[in-house]
């Protein structure tokens, strides 16, 4: 049952995030407000993980993982939300095995989904597991393409972060290449490799990445008089 006054849910997400932006006492009244809504409403799993994402701004890991398991409780029809923060806040608690464990029970449900597998790819990360976390990189720029340019922006950022393995197939370490140079804005040098693996390249996902990735690159350079995309 949702609740229906005018104080839910919508408006005080919204308040909730641009608090959690500010910190100090505005984030504090809104994650206040939010626990009393929850307790006079405590089956409604929107403001369970309304909160369990505000009390992620406010670094309040187990707060968010206790907000994020009522999540699934009340709505076990799609707990998808609530495995993602509760993923999120086991991460950053350190335990990573259930992390792990709720990052698959979310991707069993929504395997195509980019914010899971960029949450995939930054918990594999903090297990030191590079291949592993290179590819669910890769696969969330590959789903987000256009419709999520702040993940594909993410996503850039954390394969550029990764040192290769050497055992990595080489698309793969020329990927991780190419994110830091598109992430230091080395244009030039991004487009020919992401050229040469659109081109080359036998895994589908891959090669979608890499369009997806040429795609950001142009619409995020400050483009050259004449200069048009390949």
């Amino acid at each position: 049952m949702h609740p229906r006054n005018a104080r839910t849910p919508e408006r005080l997400l919204a308040r909730v995030r641009n608090a959690a932006q500010l910190g100090g006492k505005d984030q504090l009244d809104a994650i206040a407000a939010l626990q009393q809504l929850v307790a006079e409403y405590p089956k409604d799993d929107r403001l369970w993980n309304t909160l369990a994402q505000a009390l992620i701004a406010a670094n309040d890991y187990q707060g968010a993982l206790e907000a994020a398991r009522m999540v699934v409780t009340h709505n076990p029809s799609n707990p998808t939300p609530g495995y993602i923060n509760a993923g999120i806040a086991s991460r950053e608690l350190g335990d990573i095995l259930a992390a792990s464990a709720f990052f698959g029970r979310a991707l069993a449900r929504a395997p195509h989904d980019p914010l899971i597998q960029f949450q995939c790819a930054k918990t594999f990360r903090a297990a030191g597991e590079t291949g592993s976390a290179a590819r669910a990189y890769v696969e969330a720029i590959a789903y987000a393409a256009e419709e999520r340019d702040d993940i594909v922006a993410l996503a850039i950022a954390g394969l550029g972060g990764l040192e290769p393995h050497p055992l990595l197939p080489t698309h793969l370490r020329t990927l991780i290449d190419t994110a830091r140079a598109v992430s230091e804005r080395r244009c030039a040098p991004a487009r020919l490799h992401l050229q040469r693996i659109i081109a080359r390249t036998p895994d589908a996902i891959t090669r979608d990445a890499a369009l997806t990735m040429l795609s950001f690159l142009w619409r995020n350079r400050e483009r050259t008089t004449g200069e048009r995309p390949s």
